[in-house]
């Protein structure tokens, strides 16, 4: 499991060559048993053995224990041979793991096979019982249960597998890079296992694989952090990362992977979430390159993530370069926003993102009012007075925000297969990427569809186009609005950290909820860290610009749950305020 005598990329002389340069397996139970594997010194294999008879595998099964189910598995297999794992040992031991497996597989998220999501939960389950069925398979004591749940597991992963063509075939994720790496280590780690012990390389047939690097290139901003779309709770490279960029290293001999893990200074941790895939995949023979040595013939400034509508438009990959994402496709999963044709802006500063903070459950009053809504995102509210919208089973109204529709107890849910997607396209398919267009150094072009993102009582027409020229750093937003009443009111979103200078002919006035209206305003300015953004008004030719923020106004929602008029909203604070003080917040309504 996870190497072989031969194999060419984690082969026994390859291992062997890395111990003798001075690396070595983890400390524990599967690093013991590689060690013997490799220098034959039984003192290992007696440790690893001696410490299983001592205690057993984590009673508590599931997501957060993975990993251990996995070190037990591959000590399991690694040592199955050693004369002194008695038979009385490892069948104590096959059967904890056969247990654990079918507690796995007992869920709903794996019981039936059309049913298993391409979700961070589900694909950790599976990866516990793959793991622990793969290393008892042939096991007199418990081979008879285990063949059946095997057989089926091997096809809940295909569906997944199925599902990454479908969802990331170039990448990205459909939950926020938060998600994942939680999702793409043990994803990582289902396919190794699957080459070194099927013969069967799922990165042949399954692109996502060969895209991990990209995921890291254009998904990180030029600071080392993580963009910021949907329920990413932690904006900085994990021990999972590790993982991940460790397997393009392993599987690919990325360069690129090699400068993010080992020279870019990103990742927040030096440990791995599995230790032992350090050794097996962190292969010293790959140099690491720096992407901001590279011109655009190698690495190129434009990337579309098909599937999830995700495009990053950037004018290089150096600390002062600048980093725009403008997002219009479908919704797929829980953690997915209400963020169709929103877009983001970092230079030397976070000067155009999005609001709010997921410091708190999922149901707050914060998430479900305020963080997950269009209105805390950079795109457009149509404001009609008693739309209604819910979470889950209707069991949570939810304020009237004026923006994109949450209306299914779907939306709390994940897409379970290309055929659950056609079958209710009316409630995924909410944004799309109509056209792209890119001549490096030159100019970026798209324009995003969000017609369907909005009830269609209100919204007849959106569509976003951009424009982005890197030599002069101009970034160009227009857009087509038409609603199905002219009357209802439609205001463009703009989120910064902090306060904006706003350039108008005329004194602003309170309009109350923190916000002050400019009539006509020509020019507003953000700035953060040493970046700055000069916004242009040319369009519509009459307009009220709204400046809106400050304390107890940094996470206003302009409608209540009731679907009251505008204005009978409310300020939505994290709650309880866990995480330390909120961010300063403003936002820029154009009306």
């Amino acid at each position: 499991m996870l190497i072989g005598e031969h194999d060419p990329l984690t082969g026994f002389n390859v291992l062997r060559a890395r111990y003798a340069a001075g690396a070595r397996p983890s400390d524990g139970i599967d690093g013991w048993a590689l060690t013997y594997l490799l220098t034959r010194d039984e003192s290992f294999a007696k440790k690893a053995v001696e410490e299983m008879r001592r205690t057993h595998p984590p009673e508590l099964v599931g997501s957060r224990t993975y990993p251990e189910y996995v070190k037990w598995s591959l000590a399991f297999d690694w040592l199955y041979n050693y004369p002194g794992f008695d038979a009385q040992l490892k069948d104590r031991v096959a059967l904890e793991l056969l247990k654990a497996a079918e507690k796995m597989m007992e869920d709903q998220s794996l019981k039936e096979v059309q049913l298993a999501m391409y979700h961070n939960y589900p694909v950790r389950y599976l990866t516990l019982a793959v793991f622990a069925l793969t290393a008892i398979e042939g096991h007199p004591s418990v081979e008879t249960r285990a063949a059946p749940l095997r057989a089926r597991a091997q096809e809940v992963f295909d569906h997944i597998l199925d599902l990454t063509n479908f969802i990331t075939p170039d990448g990205g994720y459909h939950e926020s890079m938060d998600y994942q790496r939680i999702t793409y280590a043990p994803l990582a780690l289902l396919a190794e296992l699957r080459r070194t012990v099927g013969n069967n390389d799922p990165a042949r047939r399954y692109t996502v694989f060969h895209h991990y690097t990209d995921t890291y290139l254009y998904k990180v901003l030029p600071d080392g952090t993580t963009a910021r779309d949907d329920d990413n709770e932690f904006p900085y490279l994990q021990w999972e990362d590790n993982i991940c960029l460790g397997y393009a290293i392993n599987r690919f001999k990325d360069p690129f992977a090699a400068w993010l893990l080992r020279q870019s200074g990103w990742p927040a941790r030096k440990d791995w979430r599995i230790p032992i895939t350090q050794f097996l995949w962190d292969d010293p023979e790959v140099t690491p390159r720096n992407p901001a040595d590279t011109n655009d013939a190698e690495i190129s400034r434009n990337y579309l993530f098909r599937g999830i509508g995700h495009l990053i438009m950037r004018d290089g990959f150096g600390p002062d370069s600048t980093w725009i994402e403008f997002n219009s496709g479908p919704y797929l999963a829980k953690h997915d926003h209400l963020d169709q044709n929103h877009f983001f802006i970092y230079h030397k500063g976070y000067l155009a993102t999005e609001s709010g903070a997921d410091y708190t459950d999922t149901e707050s009053p914060h998430y479900l009012n305020y963080y997950r809504r269009t209105i805390a995102h950079n795109s457009m509210l149509v404001y009609k007075p008693g739309e209604k919208f819910f979470w889950a089973e209707n069991l949570w109204a939810a304020a009237n925000d004026g923006g994109q529709r949450m209306d299914s107890s779907r939306y709390w849910n994940t897409v379970r297969s290309r055929e659950d997607f056609e079958r209710t396209r009316d409630l995924w398919d909410t944004g799309r990427m109509e056209v792209t267009d890119y001549q490096p150094g030159v100019y970026h072009y798209a324009r995003g569809n969000a017609t369907r993102a909005y009830h269609p009582s209100k919204m007849e027409h959106f569509t976003r186009e951009v424009a982005y020229t890197p030599e002069n750093n101009v970034l160009v937003v227009f857009d087509r609005v038409r609603s199905t009443d002219p009357n209802y009111k439609k205001v463009w979103l703009l989120h910064g950290v902090s306060e904006p200078r706003v350039v108008a002919s005329e004194t602003g006035r309170d309009v109350g909820h923190g916000g002050t209206a400019y009539r006509n305003a020509t020019v507003f300015t953000y700035e953060d860290g040493q970046g700055r953004l000069r916004v242009h008004s040319l369009l519509p030719r009459e307009r009220e610009v709204v400046k809106r923020g400050g304390p107890g106004f940094e996470f206003w929602t302009p409608g209540d749950e009731f679907g009251g008029e505008w204005g009978t909203g409310k300020n939505w604070p994290l709650d309880p305020p866990a995480g330390g003080p909120p961010p300063t917040l403003s936002l820029i309504h154009i009306s």
